[in-house]
């Protein structure tokens, strides 16, 4: 299967800060990657980093029919012609010392499933405090949902998939986030593992990159998800199914995802404007 690359944040402190297109059947599955496994090198004069980044984020806008635009340090996202919510660079030269930095990058767009039903195109949003940073996904009312590892949309846009090996942030964890509940909240997480989701088979099976093994996560009858390991993944990251005799089984369990927690827009985070709500 093909990977294309379509928006590089260059000199970006991501293991991969981009947005993945994995043509499957007649839906784009859209991946990206938000592993925070190194630290963004600034300076105090940190201009050519952001003209490499100001270039790559004008590109993803190009293609993004007017669903993100920029006014000097003020990035804004709109539904249908309507701003829903705002965020300003605070600081973007010095990301260290007593006044840290806050920068925000718009990254691409994921198809995700509106209220109406219909799958479309939903913002990505890279917040940059100068380490560490997170992914958000903007809705249609302009909440936004923090994620810290690796998503990967389901094929009908009707689930997230947020994996990690790794983060800095929550450590390693894999959940799956049901977009239509309430508040982006639903889901099933599994604990004490960590896992990358890699290829979507399905809407109801997922391929993933566990610790040491490859796995499968599908979405059984009774609405719940298990996660069964079923194969490896090889030097280049190709995976490869096989029979185990003993597969290492995870049972996830419901859970709730606090994603536009009050951790996360509290004060200290100065730059983020709600504009608009529903």
């Amino acid at each position: 299967m093909r990977t294309e690359i379509i928006g590089e944040l260059v000199g970006f402190a991501l293991s991969a800060a981009l947005v993945v297109i994995l043509p499957q059947a007649t839906h784009a599955q859209q991946t990206t990657q938000s592993e925070s496994s190194a630290q963004t090198t600034t300076t105090k004069d940190d201009g050519g980093f952001m003209d490499s980044v100001r270039e790559e984020e004008a590109k993803a806008m190009a293609s993004a029919n007017g669903l993100a635009s920029r006014n000097g340090d003020a990035l804004t996202i709109s539904y249908y012609g309507k701003p829903v919510i705002s965020f300003t660079d605070h600081n973007k030269f010095s990301c260290f010392g007593e006044d840290p930095c806050e920068r925000w990058y718009f990254l691409g767009t994921i198809p995700l499933l509106f209220p109406n039903g219909h799958l479309g195109a939903h913002a990505l949003v890279v917040y940059d405090p100068g380490a560490a940073p997170n992914l958000l996904i903007i809705d249609h009312a302009g909440i936004a949902v923090w994620f810290n590892g690796q998503l990967s949309a389901s094929p009908d846009g009707h689930f997230i998939a947020d994996g990690s090996q790794r983060s800095v942030h929550t450590g390693p964890h894999f959940q799956i986030i049901d977009w239509n509940s309430q508040g982006h909240s639903s889901g099933y997480r599994v604990e004490g593992l960590g896992c990358q989701p890699m290829t979507w088979l399905d809407t109801n099976n997922l391929i993933l990159r566990c610790e040491n093994f490859g796995a499968k996560a599908t979405h059984l009858p009774d609405g719940t998800w298990e996660i069964v390991e079923s194969g490896s993944f090889d030097e280049n990251m190709n995976y490869h199914e096989k029979a185990v005799k003993h597969p290492r089984r995870y049972k996830m369990t419901a859970s709730t995802y606090n994603g536009t927690a009050s951790a996360y827009t509290s004060a200290t985070i100065r730059g983020l404007k709600i504009l608009t709500r529903p």
